[in-house]
């Protein structure tokens, strides 16, 4: 087992900064003594993050853009080596969801949803890729979620992206195995965010279920860095994750008779909530 390893002055970028699981995961490296680049499109809530980060002695640096911009992503590369001169740690947490019936959703939001969950992640990973093989030294923690790992109705879109972005960690780990560059697939399970309060909130389908604080999954993100962790599944409700997973693999017609049953209208409306 690999030791700890010290994650002070390390430089962190993190995309979706400004809320949820992004923000307490800059937090957490702060207190690491890393230094960090902030990347969201919510310029408010990322500006009032940078100001807490600045009055604790955290330096950090804002970017304020859209992450399926590619022009946008070249600029953050050239503020960032600029500032800091080198890339150690990206964390591509940024994410959209889709709930609710698939021939529902909007095609724009579709479309978005596959730049923002898919193609932003692997074009910065591109991006960063080359400044730490230089180095021969570097982490990039990608967070998908368990709609990759679970066939579960009203995220199929969500799902299907989640399930490339499991796969390209997968398949990039063994393509950059002895460049010193380390790979996480990070799953957060069910957590209580911007973009699962309204469904939560409703108090139907899957907003029923136990949803753990983003400083849960933030922290497995931090550890997975310090211990250069590959897969990590972050879930409040372990055991029953792990034997779901294992049936919808090995008995995908009883889960299929198991979801029409869960299925119904109010479960889609609750699920239909998540932004």
């Amino acid at each position: 087992m690999t030791g700890p390893r010290s994650l002070a002055g390390n430089i962190v970028v993190i995309t979706g900064a400004a809320t949820g699981i992004g923000r307490a995961t800059a937090r957490l490296f702060a207190r690491e003594e890393c230094q960090l680049v902030l990347v969201d499109i919510q310029e408010e809530a990322l500006n009032k993050l940078a100001a807490q980060l600045d009055e604790d002695g955290t330096e950090n640096l804002t970017i304020v853009g859209d992450i399926t911009d590619d022009s946008m992503l070249e600029k953050l590369l050239a503020q960032v080596q600029d500032r800091f001169g080198q890339i150690d740690v990206l964390v591509n947490n940024a994410g959209l969801v889709i709930g609710g019936r698939f021939q529902d959703a909007d095609p724009a939001r579709l479309r978005k949803l596959v730049e923002t969950n898919l193609y932003a992640p692997l074009r910065l990973s591109q991006l960063v890729i080359p400044m730490m093989i230089a180095r021969s030294s570097g982490h990039i923690v990608n967070v998908f979620s368990s709609s990759a790992l679970l066939s579960v109705p009203g995220f199929a879109a969500y799902g299907a992206t989640k399930a490339g972005l499991y796969a390209f960690v997968r398949t990039l780990r063994r393509e950059l195995n002895g460049s010193g560059i380390h790979i996480t697939a990070l799953c957060p399970g069910s957590t209580a965010t911007a973009m699962t309060q309204d469904m939560i909130a409703s108090g139907k389908g899957l907003g029923r279920r136990p949803h753990h604080a983003p400083d849960i999954p933030a922290k497995a993100i931090v550890d997975a860095v310090r211990y250069r962790r590959q897969n990590v599944v972050v879930s409040g409700q372990p055991l029953a994750q792990a034997v779901t997973s294992f049936l919808d693999r090995l008995c995908p017609r009883l889960m299929d008779k198991f979801w029409l049953k869960q299925a119904d209208d109010d479960y889609y409306d609750a699920v239909s909530r998540t932004k």
